[in-house]
């Protein structure tokens, strides 16, 4: 599951997880959209996502996130 079907099946909304990840809005937005490739993010803003969601940063960058 990538990250934006998985923030929506938690329920919380791309602006709540960039308040509590300390990552702008528009970059997160854009990961969640796939506009952007997770992939090609740096290594600090998916671990801040990733401390957000108490995930694993490994389960992001595969998307490999089970809700």
């Amino acid at each position: 599951m990538n990250l934006g079907n998985y923030v929506d099946n938690l329920g919380i909304s791309v602006y709540s997880l960039s308040k509590k990840s300390t990552v702008p809005y528009t970059t997160l937005s854009s990961i969640c959209n796939g506009s952007a490739d997770i992939k090609e993010c740096r290594v600090n803003t998916l671990i801040k996502i990733a401390d957000a969601l108490r995930v694993n940063l490994l389960d992001i960058i595969n998307n490999s996130l089970s809700a």
